[in-house]
């Protein structure tokens, strides 16, 4: 839910949330970023409410966390008590077996994934952010958030083509497949 300019600070200040933390949404520091809960699973469907072209994608995300009680790897960001963006990532074995990359390439999935070391890489799978908190690189804090508390040194995204340049400033690169990206630590 939105805070009103005069009503109470949902920081807890007691002061109007026009005089308090309004202010300081340009303030990355201000983002308290935590691990979800399954609590939050109702906060984060109402926002796919509130912003309706990303309903379907936030209900695939809480559908994905739900069915798979994965909240190990699924981070919150919350200004003034209010849930600004999320994110979670899993794990995926990267691509060592010739029948299994053959049978991926055959339903679309791309070449140069393939790798013949059976090495464990993490993919962030969700990333959202509410618009009236986007520009001040919110998601990229998610985003290095997940990498470092995940554990992991590699870490492969899949993603629309028009995401490449955001992807790029965080550390990605890029092969013959726009929409798919690597990174190591």
């Amino acid at each position: 839910m939105k805070t009103g300019a005069n009503e109470l600070c949902p920081c807890g200040s007691g002061t109007k949330y026009k005089r308090c933390c309004r202010n300081r949404k340009n303030d990355i520091t201000t983002y308290k970023i935590r691990a979800v809960k399954v609590g939050d699973f109702a906060r984060l469907r109402e926002i796919g409410m509130a912003d309706t072209s990303a309903k379907s994608f936030i209900e695939k995300a809480v559908t994905n966390l739900e069915n798979y009680n994965d909240l190990e790897n699924a981070y919150i960001a919350e200004f003034s008590g209010e849930i600004a963006g999320f994110v979670n990532g899993v794990i995926n074995p990267i691509i060592g077996d010739k029948s299994t990359m053959m049978e991926l390439q055959m339903t679309g999935f791309p070449k140069e994934l393939a790798n013949t070391s059976g090495e464990m890489e993490f993919s962030p799978q969700y990333l959202y952010v509410k618009p009236e908190f986007r520009g001040v690189n919110l998601g990229m804090k998610l985003m290095e958030v997940l990498e470092k508390r995940s554990g992991y040194k590699r870490f492969i995204i899949f993603h629309e083509s028009s995401l490449q340049g955001y992807y790029s400033k965080q550390g990605y690169t890029y092969g013959i497949n726009v929409n798919v990206g690597r990174k190591t630590l």
